[in-house]
Parts: C-alpha cells; structure tokens; sequence
C-alpha cells in the first residue's frame, strides 16, 4: 500500500541522509540557506508541488510525487510536533525556575 510505501521511503531516506539529528539534514540546509527549518520543508513541498503539476500537465507518471507530499508533510508534522513539546518543556521548567504557576490552555499562557 501507499502508506507502507511511505514509511519505506522516510526510514530509507532518514538513514540515508540525517546523521546526529533526525533533522540534521533540513537544520543543515535551513541553515545554508539563511531560511527557518519549517521553510525549508516548505519549500522542498513547494518544489515537489510544481513536479506533480508539470507531470500531470505533460500526463507523465505521478506516483512518486505524490509519495514525497506525503512524506514532506509527515516529516513537517513531525519536526512542529517536536518543536511544541520542546516550547512546553520549556514553560514547565520556567515554572519551576519562578516557582509561579503558569497555566497554559489553547496556546495561551497566564502567571497565577
């Protein structure tokens, strides 16, 4: 199926590509390219996006395109996932620092 196919291709190329980090290779890049992580996977899905337009266009194969949108976007979901749980880490050891509550609901935070 797809999906298995998907989780292929990001093991494969995750092994392939990252070293220290499972982001290494977009730290890297965004760092080359004076740009955030988040745009790089931006961009990297953009490209892939213009791919699958110009092959649908010229009615050449698609499958492969379609395959690299999915895995640009779990591989997105999955750096804001860890991205959220490192702000979170960080606002909870904040609270302990100030030894205040701090209560955070829906992204907002107050001091009590």
């Amino acid at each position: 199926s797809l999906t298995n196919e998907l989780g292929t291709v990001l093991t494969t190329r995750g092994e392939s590509y990252n070293g220290d980090s499972e982001f290494e290779v977009f730290e890297e890049s965004a760092s080359l390219s004076g740009v955030t992580i988040e745009q790089g996977i931006l961009f990297m899905f953009s490209l892939k996006m213009a791919r699958l337009a110009i092959a649908l266009k010229h009615n050449r194969p698609f499958a492969d395109s379609l395959l690299d949108l999915m895995g640009y976007l779990v591989i997105l979901n999955a750096y804001l996932g860890k991205e959220k749980e490192k702000s979170s880490r960080e606002i909870n050891n904040i609270d302990t620092i100030i030894d205040t509550p701090i209560n955070c609901r829906y992204e907002i935070c107050t001091i009590s």
